[in-house]
């Protein structure tokens, strides 16, 4: 039995536990309240560092599917955790001016996959296809492991929307950036979890 079967036997083991003692229809606000998610993890580990300058960006690193939901539900998305190791070129003219080495997360619908955007298309991708993760700290060469977390019950809306509009199929591209000369986004590993609705 793998992790993810294990860990979905004890959701279920839960539920069937606290169905015995409560109303069936407070169950799934517990189980949302102490996060009892199915989670699927996606990543893509480089045996040599991906060297990114602003004539490669953006270059795509991974792409995620949303899997299928096992609590059927329209919209099964409640958490995506993203944990890119990077860092940039380790100097900088101006370190007031701001990191220009960063990587985004892409919506990409039925509607929008694989459509071989190019960098001008990617920049006008809407806000609500497109968000930015974090950008690397500036003229540092040092590995980081950079974590990130957004979930559909946020306070940020704009975050929350961008979770919550996630379907059954949809995937998420993560791209890494850099602009203008002798900036570059070095990167080593990019690791996506999303977390989905386990019992509606």
């Amino acid at each position: 039995m793998d992790f993810r079967t294990k860990k979905m036997h004890d959701i279920y083991h839960t539920v069937f536990l606290l169905q015995q003692k409560l109303a069936r229809d407070v169950v799934p606000a517990i189980l949302e309240y102490a996060e009892l998610y199915d989670c699927q993890t996606s990543e893509m580990r480089f045996h040599h560092a991906q060297q990114i300058s602003q004539h490669q960006s953006p270059k795509q690193l991974l792409v995620c599917e949303i899997p299928k939901s096992v609590a059927r539900v329209l919209r099964p998305v409640r958490k995506i955790l993203f944990d890119i190791r990077s860092h940039d070129q380790g100097f900088a003219s101006d370190l007031n001016g701001g990191s220009w080495t960063w990587f985004t997360a892409e919506k990409l619908s039925s509607a929008t996959q694989n459509h071989g955007f190019d960098g001008d298309d990617i920049l006008a991708s809407t806000p609500s296809e497109l968000r930015e993760i974090f950008r690397n700290p500036i003229a540092n060469r040092h590995w980081h492991s950079h974590e990130v977390v957004w979930r559909a019950d946020s306070e940020d809306t704009t975050e929350a929307a961008w979770v919550s509009s996630f379907k059954e199929g949809d995937q998420i591209a993560i791209h890494a950036w850099a602009r203008y000369p002798a900036w570059v986004n070095s990167v080593r590993a990019v690791t996506v979890k999303v977390y989905t609705v386990a019992v509606a």
